[in-house]
């Protein structure tokens, strides 16, 4: 049985390929392989020995080799709050936490194999089914592909947004993506920008004019997936708007997702409807706000998606 569980895999691999933490995979590397080893050239040749040759999550990051400063970092860039008094036991338990939250799967997805399927962008790749436990588990709607495929989708776009990180080319060059801005259900401003290089634009803006941080809903009730009658993969999603220590609002998004015959049989991301509520431009607080992550049930324009078909394998997926 392999020592680690799939968020475990998942949230290593997210650690050291992140800016925090850059620079630690290849010590840890030397360290756990005693330096019996070539030394890896790569974040990813270091990682795979990493993996190999530790006993648990909590023995890597506990390594000298990463610092107090590269958790906490790490933990700043995810937007996860710690106390003033933290110490570096008190940080590992802060990101184990936050990567359980994040990309836990199913209850039954134990053994710690990481399967992938279904190319996304940026190398985001869709966990196959577990097929003991698609077995066992299958009337369970939370653990059918077509919502593993969405949540790994909807974790990786939401990651690279807010960290400023999605290139024109995760989008096909004709894509649509439509934003409405609302006050109490009543459309404040709407835009529509076509063409990747818009919609990219338009998504750096959240970051650089509007200086949005949007906090993903990755559970069951905020993000899943569906199948509309063209055969187009749709994700569903929701979560708040959060601007730096202040709630602002929620949102809605709807992803169209298509495979590009021309680049690899990769997803691409062909349309975006996205919806901001009770996010007034014009403001920088509202204090009236309940800060309950939203649900998709309770979306008007996702409600009437939910309908839509949910396959229960990963053959009936694009």
């Amino acid at each position: 049985m392999n020592k680690f569980a799939n968020w475990e895999r998942l949230g290593l691999i997210n650690f050291f390929n992140s800016e925090a933490a850059a620079d630690t995979a290849i010590p840890v590397a030397k360290i756990v392989s005693k330096n019996m080893l070539q030394t890896p050239q790569t974040n990813s040749e270091a990682i795979d020995v990493i993996l190999l040759h530790s006993s648990s999550t909590e023995s890597i990051l506990n390594r000298k080799s990463i610092r107090k400063g590269n958790l906490f970092r790490y933990l700043h860039s995810k937007k996860q709050s710690v106390t003033s008094e933290f110490t570096k036991q008190l940080l590992i338990e802060k990101i184990l936490q936050y990567w359980k939250q994040l990309y836990y799967l199913s209850d039954d997805d134990d053994d710690g194999t990481v399967n992938t399927k279904n190319e996304l962008p940026q190398d985001v790749q869709v966990p196959a089914s577990n097929h003991n436990s698609i077995a066992t588990n299958d009337h369970h709607p939370e653990h059918f592909p077509i919502n593993q495929m969405a949540r790994t989708f909807a974790t990786w776009f939401y990651e690279n947004l807010n960290s400023n990180r999605l290139q024109a080319n995760d989008f096909f060059c004709d894509c649509k993506c439509t934003v409405r801005f609302l006050e109490n259900q009543q459309i404040l401003m709407e835009e529509e920008h076509l063409s990747a290089q818009n919609v990219l634009e338009f998504c750096q803006s959240l970051l650089s004019k509007y200086n949005l941080y949007l906090n993903l809903n990755i559970s069951h009730s905020g993000t899943q997936g569906r199948i509309d009658c063209h055969g187009l993969v749709l994700v569903l999603t929701c979560g708040s708007l959060h601007k730096v220590d202040q709630f602002v609002g929620t949102f809605e998004a709807i992803f169209g997702l298509s495979r590009d015959p021309f680049s690899q049989n990769n997803w691409k991301i062909n349309q975006l409807n996205l919806r901001l509520h009770n996010f007034n431009t014009q403001q920088s607080q509202n204090t009236s706000l309940s800060i309950e992550q939203p649900t998709l049930i309770t979306s008007n324009a996702i409600v009437p998606l939910l309908s839509l078909s949910m396959p229960k394998g990963d053959d009936e997926i694009g």
